[in-house]
């Protein structure tokens, strides 16, 4: 059985361990709160949507980082701001968002 308890005897093994565990606990109750809340694509949208924000920053030469965070942020907001009308539902917003915000990188990038 040493096979088994051996990785365990380095310091950051035993750690990464612990990680894993209340990771697998916590992560369970927050995807089950996104489903319900029907949020299921923010994280896909949100992260294709930074790429308009990394083509942005880039183009103009800084940092692409704080583009992707800028790019971020404001894609946050207009999802604040259009979420609050009830006609349309919140995961509508966040793809024709998340679908526009990529739709810009993408043309961005291509005439770089």
């Amino acid at each position: 059985m040493h096979w088994l308890t051996d990785p365990f005897q380095a310091e950051f093994m035993q750690r990464a361990f612990i990680a894993a565990i209340i990771i697998g606990v916590v992560a369970p109750v927050v995807g089950t709160w996104i489903v319900l809340r029907r949020m299921a694509n923010l994280g896909d949208a949100m992260s294709h949507g930074t790429l308009a924000g990394v083509g942005l920053a880039y183009a103009a030469g800084i940092n692409v980082l704080l583009g992707a965070i800028g790019a971020g942020l404001l894609m946050a907001v207009l999802l604040l701001l259009f979420s609050s009308n009830r006609r349309i539902g919140q995961e509508t917003v966040i793809t024709v968002l998340g679908t526009a915000f990529f739709a810009v990188g993408v043309v961005v990038i291509s005439r770089i």
